[in-house]
């Protein structure tokens, strides 16, 4: 099953410091971010790959979900140990 990102999309919106430097380790989360878009939103590939045989497409769903995938693997990358709330007191 061809990935939507590619490590190229995360680091290309990245916005400041701090861009992961190992490919290899984006592509890995790349590929967690897709499985769970395909388990959360049944019968996505197939919309996708309807989509991809317009010419042209129809809608923006591939561009979206590369944007979700995007948003998602920056979220890990920035923040690794998973902190949802921090208290400054």
């Amino acid at each position: 099953m061809a990935s939507w990102a590619t490590p190229d999309d995360v680091l290309g919106s990245w916005i400041g410091e701090g861009a992961p430097d190992d490919e290899n380790q984006v592509q890995t989360w790349i590929g967690k971010a897709e499985r769970e878009i395909r388990f959360r939103v049944p019968g996505i590939q197939a919309r996708v790959d309807a989509e991809a045989l317009l010419d042209p497409p129809v809608t923006d769903l591939l561009d979206t979900a590369v944007d979700v995938v995007v948003a998602m693997v920056t979220r890990v990358f920035r923040n690794p140990e998973g902190i949802r709330q921090r208290n400054t007191t």
